[in-house]
């Protein structure tokens, strides 16, 4: 399936007028559908540690009243804020510019924000380097590929994904810069809508990884708020255990009553 490059080249001509007639493609987060998350979240606090370590990773996301991811923040193992990304929203909802702030040298990129919604893609153009970032949507706005190029259009990386009928990923493929495939994360979901097993293999080396997931914690709307991870390097039959890690979750939600059949899960 190839990555069609309509929106590329619609970066020189479309105005921001173009905007007020468009609809805003990605409905869930701009730039990833997070299939897991269920109910009316405002928004994210993430923790997570590796081997039980007293050193943690924290990263907060807020959304808005839809579902639209309006910011993150990344902070790194000594608590510094190390990245903070913000997205920009126009009256109609649709998305026309995204900001990222690297913390550690102060330095900002402000990328334009280009849809094209007759063929459901999103091109992001970083206005200082000119590289674009190109995203192409299923017909129910979930995204299927990806495309980053420079500012000559030289294929930097890209991935595709599959889909079951019911949206969730089932495969992932990672395409490097001479548009050979990397690696395929394989997926396996459980009735609650969680991935329990994700399998890495890798193409141009004889090499597998498992990742096992078990959800400690689940809330009262079906979100996981402790999940274990644990990582296996896969030789043939034998599976090594590499690492584990732990992530908490604490999801704030807007208010909205939950009937009693909310509990049922």
């Amino acid at each position: 399936m190839k990555i069609q490059p309509t929106a590329i080249a619609l970066l020189a001509a479309l105005l921001s007028t173009t905007f007020a007639q468009d609809t805003h493609l990605d409905i869930r987060v701009p730039d990833t559908v997070e299939s897991d998350l269920f109910g009316p979240i405002k928004s994210i606090e993430t923790d997570t540690s590796y081997n039980m370590s007293t050193e943690h990773l924290k990263k907060v996301r807020s959304y808005d009243p839809s579902g639209n991811l309006l910011g993150e923040m990344n902070w790194n193992y000594a608590e510094e804020l190390k990245s903070s990304r913000t997205n920009y929203f126009n009256e109609h909802g649709s998305l026309t510019e995204y900001r990222f702030i690297d913390h550690t040298d102060e330095e900002t990129n402000y990328w334009e924000i280009i849809l094209s919604p007759s063929t459901r893609q999103i091109a992001k153009r970083n206005k200082k380097t000119g590289t674009t970032k190109l995203r192409t949507y299923s017909p129910q706005k979930y995204q299927v590929q990806y495309k980053e190029t420079d500012k000559q259009k030289k294929l930097i990386k890209a991935s595709r994904t599959k889909r079951r009928a019911d949206h969730r990923e089932t495969e992932y493929t990672r395409i490097d810069q001479k548009n050979r495939p990397l690696y395929t994360y394989y997926f396996k979901w459980d009735d609650r809508g969680f991935i329990t097993k994700e399998r890495l293999r890798y193409h141009q080396e004889k090499k597998e990884r498992l990742h096992s997931y078990d959800f400690l914690t689940v809330d009262a709307y079906g979100n996981w708020t402790q999940r274990l991870m644990i990582r296996y390097d896969v030789g043939g039959k034998e599976k090594t255990k590499i690492s584990e890690k732990l992530t908490i979750r604490m999801i704030e939600y807007f208010e909205e009553s939950l009937t009693e059949n909310d509990y049922d899960f």
